[in-house]
């Protein structure tokens, strides 16, 4: 009798043992990603209306001062298309992202062929594949081998990088832990680091998008976008994200360096934004 209760503990012991190790279950990086995209969808297409307010810099400026807000038009094509159509006082500008490929217009002529890093806030929404997503993170340096448990914001996230100790780690994707939204995406490139954060997802059909989403460059803040409405397209016409119809129909400025030179060039951020801030200047 005494036996039997022994085994009887020993398999309790077990079971126990086998929850515990299900509640600090963390998943690899694809599998993580794929509940992601589980979790947010993919439709064929979406509309996003926002503004987006750029911080002004000046010689004693701190970046907290923030610009006066700029409508947008986002025209997504998931999983790897975006349109994006900017209105100013300086007049109107145009994106067009399909793959690895960039264009942007501005006033009738093209101003640059390589997308500004501060521009990857929208990864998270476009790149609803997580073989897509899985290999950009990889691209962009992030340490894709391992996901662990991070704190942030009073919450508890599966973190996809390299972790830094105590300190804050120099890139990685984290993914709230319970809800499964993309809470906030870091990229440190050339010594410059844009640390992107994502808030208030809501829901339009069975599909999320964040609604407000912050971007620091270095700590200091570069924009506050705030989204006002997004619909569900089921499709849109090709052209609208063809980048070698967009380089057929528009000049290149005078001064502007070939896509391979300017992928040379461009490898710090102060240009990248100091070029993307011209769309907001008021």
């Amino acid at each position: 009798m005494q036996k039997k209760a022994i085994i009887s503990f020993l398999v309790v012991l077990f079971v126990l043992s086998l929850g515990s190790r299900g509640e600090a279950f963390v998943p690899q990086t694809p599998h993580l990603l794929h509940l992601v995209i589980q979790k947010i969808k993919t439709p064929t297409g979406m509309v996003v209306y926002q503004t987006r307010q750029i911080a002004k810099v000046d010689g004693e400026g701190t970046g907290e001062d923030m610009a006066d807000a700029v409508s947008e038009r986002l025209s997504f094509a998931f999983p790897s298309a975006l349109r994006s159509e900017i209105s100013s006082k300086n007049g109107t500008a145009f994106t067009v992202q399909s793959g690895n490929r960039f264009v942007r217009v501005e006033n009738g002529r093209v101003t640059a062929t390589v997308r500004p890093i501060a521009d990857f806030y929208t990864v998270p929404m476009l790149l609803r594949d997580y073989a897509m997503m899985a290999a950009h993170l990889d691209a962009v340096g992030i340490d894709t081998q391992k996901v662990t448990f991070q704190r942030l914001d009073g919450g508890v996230c599966f973190f996809v990088g390299k972790p830094a100790g105590g300190s804050d780690p120099e890139s990685g994707f984290w993914v709230d832990k319970d809800t499964l939204f993309p809470v906030r995406y870091k990229v440190t490139r050339s010594g410059r680091t844009v640390d992107v954060r994502y808030h208030n997802w809501h829901r339009v059909s069975r599909t999320w998008y964040p609604m407000e989403t912050s971007i620091q460059v270095d700590g200091q803040p570069f924009a506050d976008i705030r989204v006002s409405r997004f619909e569900l397209k089921p499709g849109f016409s090709a052209d609208r994200f063809d980048v070698d119809g967009v380089l057929a129909a528009y000049p290149v400025q005078n001064g502007m360096a070939g896509e391979d030179e300017a992928r040379e060039q461009i490898d710090g951020l102060d240009k990248e934004i100091d070029d993307f801030s011209k769309l907001f200047d008021q």
